[in-house]
């Protein structure tokens, strides 16, 4: 299979290593460095040996890509494999099982598949593959392992797409993922409690797979439709690049999936402003109706208003009512009153 077809064409021209090497650092308890758990964390980068792979010392190991979950390692061979190794207590080694693994292991169940790409989200697996025995109909697929995935093996999902959709890109959160699709469509599914899936809300508890068929340049402007080129999951927000089309032909990053980014929230703002105005205008209405029932009643002299007591009385929470307030005041006020006349 040529390179250009594993990666894609580029645009400039760009020399592939014929050798690569993985180099691994950082927290180890689980591992997810492939170093068998020797050193619990690595305060330098490493490198893995070729042996640990299967591959002869010396031999022209190459690499096509690599991604990393909370505490579980994943990385894609030239030849289209994938080796998984760490954490594995949600099955996002893609083996079958629950057993930690501190050294890296072909996930058995895609060699049938060339893997183009691999996501790891805190505990789930995610990456793109086709058949090896391909006439050309069956392009790039989604596979899907480990926690909230439905399977501790690969499993093809199509979610909202149709079966023959051709996926470009998978990304992973902490536990929700995003899939691009060749037309730039984004669907998204997993937990949605901080707004990551891009529907305009939040919401409790595991959401299925739906397209994400809006997304606003600023918070106060309609939602549109846009083709969006790539994609990438935070741990409980996500970002997609957008191209803009034939009309402005530029690159711009529609970071809009991560709180309800649609009218609703220009309505929201605009309710909460009007309520507020509301509020101030009832609060005058009800300190000159108090100094009205006095002035005609008790008629107290400018200088008895501005009492301590008072002034107290004034700040008073809204839990008096009108009757209660306007007596508090009254037996203050009627012997200050009463003295000055």
């Amino acid at each position: 299979m040529d390179i250009n077809e594993i990666v894609g064409e580029t645009k400039r021209s760009v020399n592939f290593p014929t050798k690569s090497a993985i180099y691994v650092w950082g927290y180890n308890q689980s591992g997810q460095t492939g170093r068998k758990g020797k050193d619990g964390q690595l305060r330098i980068p490493k490198q893995l040996p070729p042996e640990l792979f299967g591959c002869p010392a010396g031999a022209n190991a190459r690499w096509l890509d690599i991604a990393c979950g909370r505490e579980h390692t994943a990385a894609v061979a030239s030849d289209g494999s994938l080796f998984t190794w760490g954490a594995n207590e949600f099955g996002q080694l893609g083996d079958g099982t629950e057993d930690s693994r501190k050294y890296p292991k072909k996930v058995k169940q895609l060699e049938t598949e060339f893997v183009k790409s691999v996501s790891c989200g805190a505990h789930c697996t995610a990456a793109i593959a086709e058949p090896r025995q391909n006439d050309g109909t069956i392009l790039s697929r989604l596979w899907v392992w480990g926690q909230n995935q439905g399977s501790n093996y690969p499993r093809l999902f199509c979610g909202a797409f149709s079966p023959n959709t051709i996926i470009r890109q998978v990304s992973c959160g902490a536990v929700h993922v995003v899939a691009l699709s060749e037309d730039g469509l984004l669907q998204a599914w997993g937990y949605n409690e901080y707004g990551q899936l891009g529907r305009g809300f939040t919401c409790d508890g595991l959401q299925g797979a739906r397209v994400i068929n809006a997304y606003a340049k600023f918070l106060d402007e309609a939602p549109e439709l846009v083709k969006i080129t790539q994609v990438s999951c935070g741990e409980y927000h996500t970002a997609a690049i957008s191209e803009k089309g034939e009309v402005d032909c530029f690159i711009n990053v529609c970071v809009a999936l991560s709180i309800p980014y649609l009218m609703s929230y220009h309505k929201k703002k605009k309710k909460k402003k009007k309520k507020k105005k509301k509020k101030k205008k009832k609060k005058q209405q009800q300190l000159a109706f108090v100094s009205k029932k006095k002035d005609s009643i008790f008629s107290p002299s400018l200088t008895s208003l501005s009492h301590p007591f008072c002034m107290m009385v004034f700040n008073r929470e809204k839990s008096f009512s009108f009757k209660s307030l306007y007596l508090f005041e009254w037996l203050i006020l009627w012997p200050y009153s009463k003295d000055k006349s």
